[in-house]
């Protein structure tokens, strides 16, 4: 990313604030970072610059590139930031957090390995809340991404939306977990069985037309546990 010198770089976040008419407040909290730190660093206070990874979050918040948060010259992604679902109310003991949605699926036919360089299609600003009651993980780790093919079937359905907790690469408690088989991204029920020669996880489908099977635990990269999903009427 481009330095910036601090008081360029608090004109540029001031800047890109006035325009969008946000309180600071509300930035933060839709961005999930603290807004102490936000307003120490804007004052010219001990925070001397604010990071890579701060910024990110910012521009994430508002569905636009750090370059195009910075550079007002530049046209914003208005597209990305119709895709942001924002959920704003002033409830200080419940902040608002940013969830990434990855550009991939849990299907049966070929994928990849869920990592930090897939590509974010779009940003969920929901309340803190949602998510705390089935996780601690902090929320860069929990990714949404979108069920294909019907293996899961009727417990998930193609086209939903699952929260994927990734800091789980274990298959323990037993569940519901996105796995790389070595041919594509799956879901999953996994369940650990002991062996103390060579240790394997058993695989199964809701759908009793996809037969169940055991693998190598070795040979199964997990790429974090399912925690639920999203369902309309």
């Amino acid at each position: 990313m481009q330095d910036y010198e601090p008081d360029d770089l608090r004109r540029a976040l001031e800047n890109f604030r006035s325009r969008k008419g946000w309180s600071v407040n509300h930035w933060t909290k839709v961005a999930g970072l603290s807004e102490g730190t936000y307003r120490n660093f804007m004052k010219g206070g001990s925070e001397k610059t604010l990071t890579d990874k701060t910024l990110h979050k910012l521009a994430s918040a508002a569905g636009v590139t750090v370059h195009a948060m910075l550079n007002p010259a530049e046209p914003e992604d208005n597209d990305n930031a119709s895709k942001i679902l924002s959920l704003t109310y002033n409830n200080p003991s419940n902040p608002m957090i940013v969830l990434s949605e990855l550009n991939i699926s849990a299907m049966s036919g070929d994928g990849s390995i869920m990592d930090e360089e897939e590509e974010v299609k779009a940003n969920w600003v929901v309340p803190k809340n949602l998510v705390e009651p089935v996780t601690q993980s902090s929320s860069d780790r929990i990714k949404i991404i979108t069920v294909v093919g019907n293996s899961m079937e009727p417990d998930f359905m193609a086209g939903q939306r699952v929260l994927v907790d990734t800091s789980h690469s274990k298959p323990s408690p037993p569940g519901v977990y996105v796995i790389w088989d070595g041919m594509a991204i799956i879901l999953k029920h996994l369940e650990y069985i002991h062996d103390d020669e060579a240790p394997r996880v058993r695989l199964s489908s809701s759908n009793p037309q996809f037969p169940p099977r055991e693998e190598p635990l070795a040979s199964v990269h997990i790429n974090g546990r399912v925690l639920g999903k999203w369902t309309w009427t």
